[in-house]
């Protein structure tokens, strides 16, 4: 489900059909950038089927579950629950070929965010760095069954079976400034809607973040780039970050040996 990321969708979904995956469902909640749009011209019915997602709330488990029974139902051996800024990858083989040989029902992906380069305009970024460390969580991709449950974010699947950590995502959260600001009170505005915060784990640094000041958020802007991590800040660089040629990514995990791994 998307809102709002028309500079980086349809990159994502060319990647995926790149990474031989069968089928990408799309909905798209309200955006207001030209996403919608582009997915139109996008969508075949074949390979991309697109959607509208009327409910403006931060319901992301719910409709993500939703989309994932939707799939099953059209025959899907696997679900890959990918987010507009997230970019999926075997290690050595296509993300179709790794899934497909995986032995076990579940497969976990490391993380590795990747961040506008230091300098970069307030809307347009003048090149990428990734960062060495692997973010704090994973996601996961599964097996389709009647049981399986997506936890919140993607970020692990209740379901009978074991699970591989053998998948790999290059995740692009922030883009430019004027990006990283609209998603912060975009997503705070959804969060509201869906009602008063929650305890727990949850999609809440965008709630945080939407209380600083206009001064503030553009501190932690630049520190991000600079590379220095900040608490209210869930996708934040953690080690070095060392420049990435995002072009050559489309092809295949770490074409460059950027991360060494």
């Amino acid at each position: 489900m998307v809102k709002n990321e028309a500079d980086i969708i349809g990159q994502t979904i060319d990647h995926l059909r790149g990474q031989g995956v069968d089928g990408v469902l799309v909905v798209d909640n309200g955006s207001t950038d030209g996403t919608r749009e582009l997915l139109r011209t996008m969508a075949d019915g074949a390979f991309l089927h697109v959607g509208d997602d009327r409910e403006p709330a931060y319901y992301q488990a719910p409709k993500m579950q939703f989309l994932a029974r939707w799939a099953a139902r059209q025959g899907a051996d696997w679900i890959v629950p990918f987010d507009a800024d997230e970019w999926w990858f075997g290690p050595h083989l296509s993300l179709a070929e790794t899934l497909r040989d995986c032995k076990t029902p579940m497969a976990t992906a490391v993380i590795h965010n990747v961040f506008p380069e230091p300098g970069s305009s307030e809307a347009v970024a003048s090149g990428w760095r990734v960062d060495t460390d692997p973010a704090r969580l994973e996601k996961v991709a599964y097996r389709t069954h009647p049981l399986a449950a997506l936890h919140h974010g993607n970020h692990g699947v209740s379901r009978p079976g074991r699970v591989s950590q053998i998948l790999r995502i290059l995740h692009v959260p922030w883009r430019s400034e004027q990006q990283f600001r609209s998603k912060i009170a975009t997503g705070a505005a959804a969060l509201r809607l869906a009602g008063p915060r929650a305890p727990g784990p949850g999609a809440d640094h965008w709630r945080d973040l939407d209380g600083q000041s206009v001064d503030e958020l553009g501190i932690i802007w630049r520190e991000m780039l600079d590379g220095h991590g900040h608490p209210m800040l869930e996708w934040s660089p953690t080690g070095e970050l060392r420049p990435i040629r995002m072009a050559s990514w489309l092809g295949g995990w770490d074409p460059d040996n950027v991360l060494g791994a």
